[in-house]
């Protein structure tokens, strides 16, 4: 599966705890669920997630993740990948 996600499309309102809640689900089911910040979603028959963040004025960041890697994606949030996570918020 690739999964590129754009954080400037994240609803304005969302807090940085309810983004975590929101991606962690992402995550868990990239087809079934429909979010402003995911701009593209392809199923290449691969087991590994290959998770593309994009983000206004910094380098796209790209990860592949085994099922093991998801799941603690899940739990720890997005912002446990980025290089700059302060920056994010």
């Amino acid at each position: 599966m690739i999964l590129v996600v754009k954080r400037e499309l994240l609803c304005p309102h969302t807090s940085a705890a309810s983004c975590e809640r929101c991606f962690g689900i992402v995550i868990e089911n990239p087809q079934g669920v429909e979010r402003n910040c995911v701009i593209s979603s392809e199923d290449d028959g691969s087991d590994i997630l290959t998770l593309i963040i994009k983000s206004l004025g910094t380098d796209d960041q790209t990860f592949y993740l085994d099922k093991a890697e998801q799941e603690v994606l899940i739990a720890s949030g997005w912002l446990s990948l980025l290089e700059h996570p302060s920056e994010a918020i």
